[in-house]
């Protein structure tokens, strides 16, 4: 009996594995006779290239200043900012002349929002919040899955702290 439920299932297994083998090339096939949708597997995202300075009131450049980025994710009726990791997987500061450059593989979205951070070693300034709207025309070279590459470049001009 045990030979036999072991034969059972490993036919079963055989004609399911070639049944959704032909399932997913028939769902792909790229030359249509009848002109339809072509159905695919696959996730949209899109690469993101941010330059930006980092300044004061006075527009001199403010070192080491971490940059994190957001992401604005849409359900139904509601929207939610998400962090995206840089691909570099450190984090983004800005150099000594205030500058810096965050790259992101993410998610298409149509806003991005861009936080500097005034850590320990200068703990002067407030920290600033930004919102990046992008549009379908923003994103460029894109194909299928791929939205596409988009490059921005912005200034964030941050207060200093009252300190009393």
């Amino acid at each position: 009996m045990k030979k036999f439920n072991n034969s059972i299932f490993k036919i079963t297994n055989w004609l399911l594995t070639g049944f959704l083998t032909l399932l997913g090339f028939a769902c792909s096939d790229e030359n249509r006779e009848d002109g339809g949708t072509v159905e695919e597997y696959g996730t949209p995202y899109a690469t993101y290239e941010i330059k930006g300075k980092v300044i004061n009131e006075n527009e001199s450049p403010i070192p080491n200043i971490e940059i994190q980025s957001e992401s604005r994710m849409r359900y139904s009726d509601t929207s939610i900012y998400k962090p995206i990791t840089p691909d570099s997987e450190k984090n983004v500061k800005t150099n000594q002349d205030g500058n810096f450059t965050a790259q992101y593989g993410a998610f298409p979205t149509d806003t991005i929002r861009i936080i500097a951070i005034d850590g320990s070693s200068n703990n002067s300034f407030l920290n600033d919040t930004i919102k990046i709207g992008l549009k379908n025309e923003d994103y460029t070279g894109g194909n299928k899955w791929y939205k596409g590459a988009v490059k921005k470049d912005i200034t964030i001009k941050m207060k200093r702290k009252n300190n009393e």
